[in-house]
């Protein structure tokens, strides 16, 4: 169970403004500033308690769903001449009120803190391969990072997903490399002429010696199946001082991650933390009462599975 009093009056979302924008030639729909103060102060008020914690993400993350009970506590209306509680016709709409919470605890950047895999670095060739303990899963997402604005991601897939891919080839390369089913042949092709053929190792990981080729020439790796069918996969050559952070399919049984960078840079690889995206609140109970001295908001996550529904 995630709970907590959040000592901030409650606000219901309001109706979007809107304006002209003259340069889109459309208009702009905009929340004004005071509801996003509301919910800024939600999310730092829960990052200050530390509310984004193990506990938080398990509970998110339960395949069954979440039940959330929100309790609001209000002041009373100026007009309201009677002290009884708030009933769910009168203002504020108890939706829009549940709406504004919501949509400030579960905004769509939250993600629990990664776990660090370790530092690779790349060879001459500008590619790296890292060897890793830790257990994957079908939901882990590999994060490879030279800094802060240049980062790439992949999900952990199973063996049974394996898929041909072709890594940046750039105007120095000598040795093209990729993924494809365990033990299959790759041939590496310019048109219609040869320049690599290789077999690929029992994790599915390629690396074939070829030609080296002019910048924006196209290369063309392909396998065939069982039955003789041909999968192919096309790039084109980079030049050397533009290569990307590129990271190969992870496979959970492998324990190895490939990819490229720029020649002999350090490569940061993690395991992004759990997000939101998957969330699913399926039972919402929600009431409101008045409080002229103290209003604040309750909230209670809770896994489906560890409740009676």
């Amino acid at each position: 169970m995630w709970e907590y009093n959040i000592p901030i009056a409650p606000m219901p979302t309001p109706r979007l403004d809107f304006r002209y924008e003259p340069i889109a030639k459309k208009p702009i729909r905009y929340y004004k500033q005071e509801y996003i103060n509301y919910l800024n102060d939600i999310r730092d008020y829960l990052h200050e308690q530390n509310a984004y914690n193990k506990n938080f993400f398990d509970i998110v993350s339960c395949e069954n769903g979440v039940k959330a009970v929100i309790l609001f506590y209000v002041k009373p209306r100026k007009d309201q001449k009677s002290a009884k509680s708030l009933f769910l016709k009168t203002k504020p709409d108890i939706d829009n009120l549940a709406k504004g919470v919501l949509d400030a605890i579960f905004h769509k950047d939250l993600k629990e803190k990664g776990t660090l895999l370790g530092i690779a670095e790349t060879n001459d060739e500008g590619y790296f391969s890292f060897q890793y303990d830790k257990k994957l899963n079908k939901r882990s997402i590999i994060r490879a990072s030279v800094d802060s604005r240049n980062s790439v991601t992949t999900k952990a897939i199973d063996k049974s997903y394996y898929k041909l891919t072709l890594n940046e080839i750039s105007e120095d390369t000598t040795v093209a490399t990729g993924t494809t089913e365990p033990n299959a042949e790759v041939v590496i092709k310019v048109k219609n002429k040869l320049i690599g053929r290789t077999t690929a190792n029992e994790k599915g990981y390629y690396s074939a010696n070829i030609i080296q080729q002019n910048t924006n020439t196209t290369v063309t790796a392909s396998v065939k199946n069982t039955v003789n069918e041909t999968t192919k996969v096309t790039i084109n050559v980079i030049d050397k001082k533009n290569q990307n952070l590129t990271i190969d399919n992870v496979f959970l049984d492998n324990k190895e991650i490939r990819g490229t960078s720029l020649p002999h840079s350090q490569v940061e690889l993690s395991v992004d933390g759990k997000g939101i995206t998957d969330s699913r609140i399926v039972r919402l109970d929600t009431a409101k009462f008045t409080d002229i001295e103290n209003p604040h908001i309750y909230i209670k996550l809770e896994k489906i599975g560890d409740i009676n529904v």
